[in-house]
């Protein structure tokens, strides 16, 4: 018992600091925006980090086709983090982002399409510039 209650004693001791949860960004949806971000994030070497959304945008599909987004980190602490997105145009350029991305080692975003590309409703991949 005695082992116990030191035990618990030094577990109070060494407690983690309360966590601050920040919104980076909220999304709107379709036409000025994403919605329905489904995958993780990416973070590129700079800092910037990386997302899809399954929809939303300015595309020719329902709700949107989806988007490829990223948020840049603010220049000062505690400054506004900046968001750009990519807004796939139709359906066979690509939608249904389910997947996250990736920045590989020359400096682009791959990433893929649940439907879309080439041949239509297949799905497709993607390759963007990364903006860092």
């Amino acid at each position: 018992m005695t082992r116990l209650i030191a035990l618990l004693i030094l577990a109070a001791c060494f407690t983690a600091p309360a966590a601050i949860l920040t919104t980076l960004h909220s999304f709107a949806g379709a036409p000025a925006d994403g919605a329905g971000p489904y995958a993780g994030l990416t973070i590129s070497p700079g800092g910037v980090l990386y997302g899809t959304t399954t929809s939303g945008g300015s595309g020719a599909c329902t709700s949107g086709c989806g988007t490829v987004f990223s948020l840049t980190p603010p220049a000062v602490s505690g400054g506004p983090w900046t968001e750009s997105f990519y807004s796939f145009p139709f359906p066979k350029a690509g939608n249904d982002l389910e997947a996250g991305v990736t920045v590989g080692g020359d400096g682009v975003v791959y990433g893929t399409t649940f439907y879309g590309g080439d041949c239509g409703a297949s799905g497709g991949s993607l390759r963007a510039p990364c903006s860092d």
